[in-house]
């Protein structure tokens, strides 16, 4: 056993003689003596196998080492791989199970090269991700805790300010009130609590797993890797169902305790018997990172593939005049289904369109944005690179400034994902600024030309590119180069956005070009736009609700909304 401070010679024990071993043969299953394993190596059927020191055998965690090398139904090794069910089996499996399936090849084949493989990258990437989602989901206990304790002070400032008008009745009134929140502050803890507890033990098995993973890649052989990602498959599997099992109970839905007066109690003191209500507002947290209950070590990623794009409708009745300089730099669509365009021009500012096309109005007092990015239904951040910041404003019949955050830095496109302003800011950085102005993190990307001006976030993932140049780059939230893709016409302005299927559209502004990217990056392909007369597009946008896709030309020269045919 791995844990074992001593592992006795396989062989030498079969003759009853003891004998420490040196080293440990993976496929056999034994550890051997240095004479033995002299022999081991000799003979010609054993001359292959895999060999590891034994002090190396020694620091492999126990569980990922347990793994069966035999057919549970046949007792015979498990020597072959089906690539249609993603399963090893041994040769009477084939015979009985798989005789129809076609790509049944050697499993040593499958196994060869799994250390560098990207299957195995993939389950270190679901432990570090699930870390990441108990991480978070930890910090969102904690933070409700404190979120609870603050909704009481609340409660007690609200109460104060009413014991003005109520002075002859508000002791015994408030004491109620108080023993009502104490009640509540302490059901509520005691569930979270418990919840924060279970996602406690959860995080440090998984990062107990991830060491003995990392450790097992390092000094085991592939097999034993193989063996012990399929088991790590099914861990997760079960790991993730109890967390989505756990993210439905009360206590990981979040608690705001909250306070409402008797609308009466100022009219009718005397008659009134309550001061009013205490409750608990309750929604779910959100998880930083998807939980993925099916993972594979060969997965199969739902997709459509897009095949051309159709005109839905074209944008009007707004007029460029003749000298006034105009830039348009994004567009976006709001909740209310209207569409706003920021101009960055000298004459710029914020251009609203109706759903159906028709131009509603110019608003300059803001300044001249260049990136917007939707926060929630009645927010929405534009940045402003000539005044070196970001301002929220307030969506509705009117829109208004609610705050600005000044960054003072170089600044160009925004997006919002989680609860993250994310910025780009030149040459190569990428900002993530939380809503209360505040520079959480800070990602030095390594850009070829050190020109950072688009960026788009979906799927965990951010989608960049650069002025001027020929490619696109996605990397991940820690700032990790997933990959980039280079584009034949050569350098360009191309802004980014993805559909619901992680399909990464991009136009050329020089060239006219729409292309579409796989979510990979690997496949692409140019749309047959011709007919539709893209006259220097630069700004793109998916919106979700609709499933199309907007573009706008540089200086206005057209709007045009497209359905998407997959």
């Amino acid at each position: 056993m791995a844990s074992s401070s001593w592992v006795s010679c396989g062989p030498c024990e079969y003759r009853h003689e003891t004998q420490e071993a040196d080293v440990w043969c993976s496929v056999c299953e034994e550890g051997l003596c240095r004479s033995c394993h002299g022999h081991h190596s000799a003979i010609k059927s054993t001359r292959d196998h895999e060999i590891m020191l034994i002090q190396a055998y020694k620091t492999l965690a126990k569980g990922m080492l347990s793994v069966n090398m035999e057919c549970n139904l046949h007792n015979e090794k498990f020597e072959l791989y089906c690539p249609s069910h993603e399963i090893h089996c041994c040769v009477h499996c084939v015979i009985t199970q798989h005789k129809h399936c076609t790509g049944v090849t050697s499993l040593r084949k499958v196994i060869q090269n799994i250390k560098g493989s990207t299957s195995l990258s993939n389950i270190k990437s679901n432990l570090k991700d699930r870390l990441l989602n108990i991480d978070g989901l930890i910090k969102n206990g904690t933070d409700n805790f404190i979120g609870i304790n603050t909704d009481k002070d609340n409660v007690k400032r609200e109460l104060k300010k009413l014991r003005m008008s109520i002075e002859n009745k508000l002791d015994i009134l408030e004491t109620k009130i108080l023993t009502d929140v104490d009640s509540i502050q302490h059901q509520h803890k005691t569930c979270i609590a418990d919840i924060v507890s279970k996602l406690q033990r959860k995080r440090d098995a998984l990062n107990q797993a991830l060491i003995d993973f990392e450790n097992l890649q390092k000094n085991a052989s592939d097999f034993h890797i193989y063996m012990a990602m399929k088991k790590l498959e099914t861990d997760l599997l079960q790991e993730g169902k109890e967390i989505n099992s756990l993210l439905l109970q009360e206590g990981m839905k979040l608690k705001r305790v909250y306070f409402s007066p008797n609308a009466d109690l100022l009219s009718s003191v005397s008659d009134t018997t309550f001061l009013g209500n205490v409750a608990v507002r309750t929604s779910l947290f959100p998880l930083l990172k998807e939980v993925n209950t099916n993972a594979q070590i060969s997965s199969k990623v739902s997709a459509k593939n897009i095949i051309s794009v159709q005109l839905k409708r074209r944008l009007s009745g707004y007029h460029v005049y003749e000298g006034e300089d105009v830039n348009i730099s994004s567009i976006i669509v709001l909740p209310d289904r209207n569409i706003l365009i920021a101009d960055f021009g000298d004459d710029g500012g914020i251009l609203l369109f109706s759903e159906s096309g028709n131009f509603i109005t110019k608003m300059t007092q803001f300044g001249k944005p260049y990136g917007t990015a939707l926060i929630d239904d009645y927010r929405i951040a534009l940045s402003f690179p000539k005044n070196r910041n970001i301002k929220i404003l307030k969506l509705g019949s009117r829109i208004s400034l609610i705050k600005t955050f000044q960054l003072d830095v170089d600044l160009n496109a925004i997006s919002y994902y989680g609860t993250h302003i994310i910025v780009c800011s030149r040459p190569q950085s990428v900002l993530f600024v939380d809503l209360n102005g505040v520079i959480a993190k800070s990602l030095d990307l390594e850009l070829p030309y050190a020109s950072i001006t688009f960026i788009h976030c979906h799927s965990n993932r951010m989608l960049i590119s650069e002025y001027m140049s020929d490619a696109i780059h996605c990397y991940d939230f820690d700032g990790n180069k997933l990959w980039n893709r280079h584009f034949v016409t050569g350098q360009d302005t191309r802004n980014v956005c993805a559909d619901k299927y992680g399909n990464v559209f991009c136009v050329g502004m020089n060239t006219g070009t729409l292309v579409c990217l796989s979510k990979d990056g690997q496949n692409m392909q140019t749309l047959n736009t011709a007919r539709h007369n893209l006259v220097e597009p630069k700004s793109i946008y998916y919106d979700e609700s609709s499933e199309r896709l907007l573009i706008v030309g540089q200086q206005m020269q057209f709007v045009a909304m497209f359905d998407l045919v997959y």
